[in-house]
């Protein structure tokens, strides 16, 4: 962390509500500062400064991630997933919440950000926000909290898609499912595979998905792609507990939410989210008894955000019921590349033995997660649903 010195930090405190004629006392960072398995793509780590002004000492805590510090680095700024979330971080959220003032914005301000060095926050614990469990997943209240906010998340990009096209334009571009992680894609399901084949309750549906592997591809970059014929928002891309920050309030013990990391959006149908949260991050019960239920709360929240931004766009409950009944083959990239992320301990996967010096993934390391017993059982529910269901 060459580059944090005292200028660096002093443009920090400056940058923090336009703070003018401060005075630097110390600073200490704090390495790690998110649970062991939380995030993957940066190094995440806390700043706490002191500083004078006129005659006060004030302490502030800072939350800063840092890309360069993963092991996974050098994979991941090739498909410019940095650019995009600074770009993100400084234009369109700040643009979002201009449209709706008087609301709470949906994700940290950011004070500082460089393409693919460092981002710089507001520490959200410091207001009470934290992050649920991921191995314990989301109930009711806190998933219909979840798709309330990426309701007026997606409703906001239609009217910046109006006012600021240019600017979204930006953040659009596909960044996961592209021809240069076709292997990496590929792994994984095979690895789900596996899990199946040797899997006794869910054994029998090895062939069906074994028949769908050279077609997976193409059908997962239709689904995600952006049609005419219905609706498309900018999707978070990466919507699961771990990028979800969570507050109960004490007085109505009412839920907020803040959104983080805006690393993989694409512009696409909003299922892709839904359908996402609901695999990685929900608890199946909570799925399975209140899913409909679910949908109705984010298609009621998503008519309310356009009407109130006076967007010309309509989605009918009915469309939203039949996208995503369509959409659940893409649900297979997610149960094979993501949930083992959401459900491995934190020792499942060692990101510094994760990838050698020329990029390339240790398929030992990453094989662990998929041995996880949460993991399997997720498995197990999932395919069993989408046999129900007639998917597979």
């Amino acid at each position: 962390m060459d580059f944090i010195d005292n200028g660096f930090i002093q443009s920090i405190i400056q940058a923090e509500k336009n703070k003018n004629n401060v005075k630097l006392l110390d600073y200490k960072i704090y390495r790690k500062a998110v649970g062991e398995g939380n995030n993957v793509s940066s190094e995440v780590s806390r700043l706490r400064v002191n500083y004078e002004k006129d005659g006060k000492i004030i302490e502030k805590t800072f939350f800063m991630k840092i890309p360069s510090l993963s092991p996974l680095y050098g994979i991941l700024k090739r498909v410019g997933i940095y650019e995009k979330e600074c770009h993100m971080y400084t234009t369109i959220l700040p643009e979002m919440h201009k449209l709706v003032q008087n609301e709470d914005s949906l994700s940290p301000r950011c004070y500082l950000s460089t393409d693919s060095s460092i981002l710089i926050f507001e520490d959200l614990r410091e207001s009470g926000y934290e992050i649920i469990d991921r191995r314990a997943q989301l109930d009711f209240e806190q998933t219909a909290a979840a798709f309330r906010i990426l309701a007026k998340f997606h409703a906001l990009s239609l009217k910046l898609n109006e006012t600021h096209p240019e600017e979204l334009n930006r953040v659009k571009r596909e960044c996961i499912y592209c021809p240069g992680n076709i292997q990496l894609i590929q792994s994984s399901y095979q690895r789900l595979l596996r899990v199946v084949q040797q899997t006794p309750q869910i054994k029998h549906l090895h062939s069906k998905l074994f028949q769908l592997k050279d077609n997976l591809w193409d059908i997962t970059l239709d689904l995600i792609g952006s049609k005419s014929n219905s609706l498309n928002v900018l999707n978070h891309g990466d919507y699961w507990s771990s990028n979800i920050m969570f507050k109960k309030e004490k007085q109505d013990m009412k839920i907020r939410v803040k959104l983080v990391d805006f690393q993989n959006c694409r512009w696409c149908n909003p299922v892709i989210d839904i359908l996402s949260l609901f695999i990685t991050s929900v608890q199946f019960q909570v799925f399975e008894n209140k899913g409909d239920d679910l949908l109705e709360i984010y298609h009621d929240t998503f008519t309310y955000w356009l009407k109130f931004l006076k967007c010309e766009e309509t989605y009918t409950l009915d469309e939203l019921k039949t996208d995503m009944k369509n959409t659940y083959l893409f649900g297979l990239n997610v149960i094979a590349g993501v949930l083992p992320l959401a459900m491995r301990k934190p020792n499942d996967l060692n990101l510094k033995k994760a990838v050698d010096d020329e990029n390339n993934i240790n398929n030992d390391e990453a094989a662990r997660m998929y041995q996880e017993e949460k993991y399997i059982d997720a498995v197990i529910k999932w395919m069993l649903f989408y046999e129900e269901n007639g998917v597979i």
